[in-house]
């Protein structure tokens, strides 16, 4: 069961699947499209890091161990045809006795709270909930993550621990102050690739700032898309429209 597509949840998908895992993996219909750029974007990411590192070594300016790439494309393609994409709501029998539902988490597009019912002897005993990745509410993107009333078993995502979420007031304000510093060189940008989470509520933050006249054209120019988050953000806007 994968409750999302992110690369710390689902990037080892690959290597697990060329050691021998032959099972069905069970997503979100969303998250297999995102999935179907996100992994193929990681296996191109790693062999671009061995063959960057093989050009210094020949040079003789390499230092340190050699990177290994976990798997490869044609690996990430074989993984692909092992999902099993289910919509939300629909009640799948894993094994006999084992019932699993997707529930929205609203953390990205496609995130998912995986809920497992468990009979026995034709009376339920258990439900377990998975939480994976739990949203905010009232994000400008994402709908509010479901409320799961009852469970005997839940394991939580516990990234953030006991932090307290900023108020969008107090995002913005930090975005005006990296888009300064970004403006006025005290600053060294770094490429980062960032899917369905803060990277497009940034994007509709940047709009509204630019409405009020906070940040204007030249601000702009320090906003970058890759190719890959470009097919990312085509998905997005496809799953919307077809809500």
């Amino acid at each position: 069961m994968l409750t999302h597509a992110h690369i710390d949840h689902s990037g080892l998908l690959p290597r697990l699947c060329a050691q021998g895992c032959t099972g069905l993996i069970y997503c979100t219909n969303a998250t297999f499209e995102l999935l179907k750029i996100l992994l193929l974007d990681s296996a191109h990411l790693q062999r671009a890091d061995v063959e960057r590192a093989e050009r210094k070594k020949k040079a003789g300016k390499w230092r340190g161990e050699m990177p290994v790439a976990l798997y490869s494309k044609e690996e990430v393609e074989v993984t692909l045809n092992q999902f099993e994409p289910i919509e939300y709501g629909q009640r799948v029998e894993l094994a006999s006795g084992i019932q699993l539902e997707f529930r929205n988490a609203g953390h990205i597009l496609g995130s998912a709270i995986a809920v497992l019912d468990i009979t026995e002897d034709g009376h339920q005993k258990k439900r377990c909930v998975f939480s994976g990745d739990v949203g905010m509410k009232g994000k400008v993107l994402m709908p509010d993550p479901d409320l799961i009333k009852d469970a005997d078993v839940v394991v939580v995502e516990s990234t953030y621990g006991g932090h307290l979420h900023r108020s969008l007031q107090d995002t913005e304000d930090e975005l005006f102050e990296v888009l300064t510093l970004i403006q006025t060189k005290k600053v060294v940008r770094i490429p980062v690739m960032l899917v369905g989470k803060d990277c497009w509520s940034e994007m509709v933050n940047v709009n509204h700032m630019m409405e009020f006249g906070v940040i204007d054209e030249e601000d702009m120019r320090s906003i970058h898309c890759s190719e890959t988050a470009v097919e990312a953000w085509q998905v997005i806007q496809n799953w919307y429209q077809l809500g």
